[in-house]
């Protein structure tokens, strides 16, 4: 999925600096360090709505390393939200990434103990053991 948001829009959605997590009951999440791999650059979306995005987590960006272009955001996995409850405590971070470079893919863990392999040719999403 491609979007038309600025990049500035797209380093604040990623970013967690300034970040308001409302809520005492969930502490801040850590941001995963991005991944840099054959001039790509694959970022954690920390806040998806800053993008327009359907949902606040779940997404993995996919940046140009030179110019900070972005040139994909990949839906990882669906956050169905409550909306009567605060979305901050509904978020579903990552908890791990990590590149696969001999078989060409990001894992990523998230805190529902899922996981899921991002195709770095194609960014096809599919269930990880």
């Amino acid at each position: 999925m491609s979007t038309k948001k600025s990049d500035d829009e797209a380093a604040a959605a990623t970013s967690t600096e300034g970040a308001s997590f409302g809520s005492m009951s969930r502490i801040g999440q850590q941001m995963m360090p991005p991944i840099s791999f054959e001039g790509r650059r694959y970022e954690q979306i920390m806040n998806g709505e800053a993008l327009d995005l359907p949902q606040r987590t779940g997404y993995l960006g996919v940046f140009d390393d030179a110019t900070d272009a972005i040139i994909a955001m990949v839906k990882v996995y669906d956050v169905n939200f409550d909306p009567n409850l605060e979305a901050d405590v509904q978020d579903v971070f990552f908890t791990r990434m990590d590149l696969d470079q001999a078989g060409r893919r990001i894992l990523i863990d998230n805190e529902r103990g899922k996981s899921f392999a991002v195709d770095l040719d194609s960014l096809t999403v599919q269930p990880s053991n």
